[in-house]
């Protein structure tokens, strides 16, 4: 199965396969960054607007990369890596759930004005994302979930704190007490949504930066890595805490 490295998940994504680069356990990691450009339309009308749309940024994204069109997937059609689950009634009616939300939270008011701007804006969205929608199949719908995702979020933000102050103390430190490394960690999470969730987690917490994620393991540069350590060690030391509570809200 292609690597898949998870960046833009609703618009772009990126796969890896050709470059080189030491673990700390002496394997080799490969990797070859190039975009999907073989969007599906799943709308008969929308979503082929959505898919035009999205494809004329992804090829400004190649461009602006470097990327030649001789680079492009090589993956058999239909494949895409990552997002193997369909779009569905139920996971577009998550992205403008969350569409909407998140809109709210940005305007802060219920003004009539701005609750008609935020209806058309989340239909356009839900519009344009349809076709990508499908990796919320992945969310565990149950009545813990506001509860899962608000004590995931106190997690992360402490984790978050902490990394901060422990990278800080490292760069303005004399001796620089760095021993960065590659490393692979393994998580059971299953769906390509908690896997995205965890792998920007980890990236989005100093010290830590996810590299690439094939399958259960996610490669990860470590500013700190202990000697020889093993995977066991790894997983417990980056990414045990986030799965724990990532697992009550996918899968």
């Amino acid at each position: 199965m292609k690597s898949c490295r998870y960046k833009l998940a609703w618009l772009m994504l990126i796969d890896t396969n050709s470059k080189r680069l030491p673990l700390a356990n002496n394997d080799v990691w490969t990797s070859n960054m190039h975009l999907n450009s073989a969007p599906r339309s799943c709308l008969p009308w929308l979503g082929k607007v959505g898919d035009r749309f999205r494809q004329h940024l992804i090829t400004l994204a190649e461009r602006l990369a470097g990327i030649s069109p001789q680079d492009g997937d090589t993956r058999p059609a239909g494949e895409e890596s990552g997002f193997t689950q369909p779009p569905t009634t139920v996971t577009g009616l998550t992205v403008l759930l969350l569409a909407a939300v998140l809109w709210l939270l940005l305007t802060g008011t219920l003004d009539a004005q701005e609750l008609i701007t935020g209806a058309l804006v989340t239909v356009v969205v839900g519009a344009l994302a349809f076709a990508r929608s499908g990796i919320f199949a992945g969310l565990r719908w149950s009545f813990i979930l506001p509860g899962a995702l608000l004590a995931y979020l106190g997690v992360f933000g402490i984790a978050l704190v902490r990394s901060n102050i422990d990278v800080a103390r490292r760069v303005l430190s004399p001796d620089l007490p760095i021993r960065p490394g590659v490393v692979r960690v393994r998580t059971g999470l299953t769906s390509a949504l908690g896997r995205l969730l965890l792998a920007n987690s980890i990236t989005l917490t100093p010290g830590t930066l996810t590299v690439d994620v094939e399958d259960d393991l996610l490669t990860i540069h470590w500013i700190d890595c202990p000697p020889g350590v093993d995977m066991d060690a790894a997983t417990a030391a980056i990414a045990a805490d986030f799965e724990r509570y990532l697992r009550l809200i996918a899968r």
